[in-house]
Formats: C-alpha cells, sequence, structure tokens
C-alpha cells in the first residue's frame, strides 16, 4: 500500500509553547516549519522546525497569509497551521477567509470563538451566559469602580488586562497585578497607564499555587465530540503566585476532566485547548480562570507522558483515522528550569519548602522534561538565555511585543 504523503505543519510563534507543538511533531509524524518575527525565540533554534529563509522571521500580515497559501500549494500532503501565541489565534480568525481554502485551519481560529477567549471581560460574560463558575469580574472605568468591587468582594483583588499578552512585558512577565486595599490602587491603575478600557478587576480565589489545575482538551473539528483530555496540577509559577507555569504535573484529576468536558460543551469549543482552574480552599469548589484556544505552555507534559493529544488533533484536522488516546502517566514533572530554579530561590528565601518541594518532585516523579533543554536537542536552551537577556517577561507571539 502506498503511504500517504506527510502532513507539513506551521507553528505559529516560537516561544516555549511553541517548541512544545514542534517536538510532537515526531510521534505525529509530520514535518514542521516555524515562523516568528523574534529569532531569539527558542523554537527558532530547534531540530524540530524547518525555518525557510523568506518565512521564518515574518510578522503576523496579510503578505504572510498569502505566502501560506502558496506554500500550501508545494507541499505534497496535507498543510495544517496552528497557532502557539494568542496573537497567532488573532491573526488566523482575521485572515481565515484568505487561508481556509488552502490551508487546514482548526474551528477554534474562527472570530466568534476566540475574541471570547482572548478578552477577559467577553471571557467572564460567555462563562455567565454558560452558566459556568468564574470569579466575580467587572469592568473597570476609574478608581472608584477599583475601590467599590474591593469592598464588595474583600481584599485583594486583582487587575488583570483584558488582552493578557499585550502587557505580558510590561508587567515584568506576570499576568496581573494583586491590589491588597483601597491605599495600592492609584499605583495599581498606573501600572497599566491608568487605560481603565484595557482591564477588568477580579475577585481572588483563595489557594496554594499547586491548587492551579490545567487540561489540554481535544474536541472533535466537525462535532465537538471530546477526544482526549489530560489533566495536571501546576506545581509553582513565575513570577511566583501570577505568572506562567514553571512546574506541573500530571495527575488524575476526575473533577477537572469532567469540569473540562462540561466546560468546552457549555462554550461549543472545537479543536485543541488549554484550560485552568482553581480550586478555592474555602469550598473545593473548581473556579475557571481561563480558556485558552491553542496549546499551552506546558503541554510538552503530555508527550513526556506518553500522551499524544497534538496527534489526535492533526488527525482529526485532517481527517484522518484518529490515533489511540494512551492515558497519560501519572506523576509525570515538567519544569521551565530557568523560570522555576528563580520560582523556587525565591520561595526558598522564604523558608525551606521550596528546596523540599524540589527534591520531593524530582525524586517522586516518573519521568522529568524541561520546556527548553533536551540533550538531542540543546540548542533551544542557548537561545532561551540569550531571549530572557534581551526581552524580559516577553513571550513568543509572532510579531514584536508592545
Amino acid at each position: 500500500m502506498q503511504q500517504a504523503p506527510p502532513t507539513t505543519v506551521v507553528i505559529l510563534g516560537l516561544s516555549a509553547t511553541g517548541l512544545a507543538l514542534a517536538r510532537a511533531l515526531g510521534p505525529a509524524h509530520c514535518k514542521g516549519i516555524g515562523i516568528d518575527a523574534d529569532r531569539w525565540q527558542p523554537a527558532h533554534w530547534t531540530r524540530h522546525l524547518a525555518h525557510p529563509r523568506h518565512l521564518a522571521a515574518r510578522a503576523l500580515d496579510l503578505s504572510l497569509a498569502n505566502d501560506l497559501v502558496a506554500l500550501a500549494a508545494t507541499q505534497p500532503g496535507p498543510c495544517v497551521v496552528l497557532a502557539a501565541s494568542d496573537p497567532a489565534c488573532n491573526f488566523l480568525a482575521d485572515h481565515r477567509a484568505v487561508l481556509s481554502p488552502s490551508l487546514a485551519l482548526s474551528e477554534a481560529y474562527v472570530s466568534a470563538r476566540v475574541q471570547p477567549l482572548l478578552d477577559k471581560s467577553a471571557f467572564a460574560r460567555a462563562c455567565a451566559v454558560a452558566g459556568l463558575d468564574t470569579p466575580q469580574t467587572v469592568d473597570v472605568h476609574g478608581p472608584g469602580d477599583v475601590v467599590a468591587f474591593g469592598n464588595q468582594v474583600g481584599w485583594p483583588i486583582l487587575l488583570k488586562p483584558r488582552a493578557s499578552f499585550a502587557w505580558r512585558q510590561r508587567l515584568g512577565g506576570a499576568k496581573l497585578v494583586a491590589v491588597a486595599g483601597p491605599g495600592q490602587v492609584a499605583a495599581a491603575l498606573g501600572r497599566f497607564s491608568n487605560d481603565f478600557s484595557a482591564i477588568v478587576a477580579q475577585a481572588e480565589v483563595p489557594g496554594r499555587e499547586s491548587d492551579l489545575l490545567v487540561a489540554a482538551v481535544v474536541c472533535g473539528e466537525r462535532d465537538g465530540v471530546v477526544h482526549d483530555v489530560l489533566t495536571a496540577r501546576k506545581l509553582r509559577q513565575w513570577p511566583v503566585g501570577y505568572g506562567s507555569a514553571s512546574a506541573v504535573r500530571i495527575d488524575r484529576l476526575p473533577d477537572v476532566e469532567a469540569a473540562a468536558r462540561a466546560t468546552v460543551q457549555a462554550l461549543g469549543l472545537r479543536g485543541l485547548h488549554g484550560l485552568e482552574w482553581k480550586r478555592d480552599a474555602r469550598s473545593g469548589a473548581l473556579r475557571l480562570l481561563e480558556v485558552n484556544p491553542r496549546a499551552c505552555l506546558w503541554l510538552d507534559v503530555a508527550r513526556l507522558a506518553g500522551a499524544v493529544p497534538v496527534a489526535i488533533h492533526l488527525a482529526d484536522l485532517t481527517g484522518q483515522a484518529l490515533p489511540l488516546a494512551p492515558a497519560a502517566l501519572a506523576g509525570t514533572l515538567w519544569r521551565y528550569g530557568l523560570r522555576d530554579t528563580v520560582a523556587l530561590v525565591a520561595a526558598s528565601a522564604r523558608s525551606v519548602t521550596g528546596l523540599r518541594a524540589l527534591a520531593s518532585e524530582l525524586t517522586g516523579s516518573r519521568a522529568a522534561g524541561d520546556a527548553v533543554f533536551e540533550w538531542a536537542d540543546p540548542a533551544p536552551l542557548l537561545a532561551a538565555v540569550l531571549h530572557g537577556i534581551r526581552s524580559p517577561g516577553q513571550r513568543g507571539t509572532g510579531e514584536p511585543a508592545p
């Protein structure tokens, strides 16, 4: 029997998230092409991707869309485009009419689905309509609104940018600004240049970082049927408390899996998504924090644990038979070592629990891997170090950060 030509996968955004997707292409038997305007992103340096000179360092614009259509015409098999950043999701949604006749695009990249997930205000409204349990969230029109909200729900409260990727670098890598009381409101708003239209205020969900629970979900492109769910627990973040994952462990969490299935059904989602909850320390309830219409930073833990969500997603996108969805190996540990080391130092500066936690994780985990380092593919680590020096807090977006 003649073997079908391989699928070509174009990854937009070459941060550690893009690298996670690139590493998943081997088990999926696909070849990959990487694109990001920032050549110092780690996945620009990986052996898992090709970087054609005319495509590798491109901005996300109509010219790139036209060149992707031209690329698809030269490939012997299907050509898929995957987003590894929020701006890439917006790009694919904005240029869907140009791209979709020639390339396989997930139904996740449709404006009506993307915008409610990437805008914190719209997300809160969509979840309220769907009956999903999220922290109370309000739009902000001035300092008085923030003080009144804090007095209503109790301090501390969180100020979050509606579009987090647009502010990540300005906030030093953090996703939000915590406000302990009325006296801190003016300074907190100043970090957002007093642009009230850009932020929301949200009630804090009490609990530890290890109460942050995540899931990767693959939904059928045509019918929304859930093909695979992988659950995990965040152990640490950087910046501490309100940053991105720096250590994640595969845990079997039946209530999180059930919540993931209910959430994607309630929101009518399609494709590959990353979801996050926090278990409320007061009640034990799962409070939905975010849904990403793409792979998340920590997705590489799936490959390390023997799961294949990306392969399942790609097969569904291209109309091929879906591979079996093996159970992920519980206890598998993923770390973003460059960030997690700093997070551990920060924790250990307050107590010895940080070092004890690391020792426990390394001895108790069944397998471990790093976000940017592999012995067989060491160059992304160097790129990540240099990128961190050049642009602290910036993530791969496919276009320059603001």
